[in-house]
């Protein structure tokens, strides 16, 4: 029975598209995002990449540098 659970889950696993995924990670540090917001220049980062303490990490867009 182990076996046949191992080859259900990997089917299942077969099946994802990771590239489906991609909207949902953060370019910065590559995780899925918690907290997503839009910058001036229109890309989308998680906020706690963006922001900490309330002040903005960077001064431009890291992507585009606007």
């Amino acid at each position: 029975m182990k076996k046949e659970t191992n080859e259900y889950f990997d089917k299942i696993l077969e099946s994802l598209d990771n590239s489906k995924f991609d909207d949902f990670v953060d370019p910065i540090t590559m995780c899925i995002m918690k907290d997503p917001v839009i910058v001036s220049s229109g890309h989308v980062f998680d906020r706690s990449s963006v922001y900490s303490n309330k002040k903005m990490n960077f001064s431009t867009c890291p992507i585009s540098r606007q």
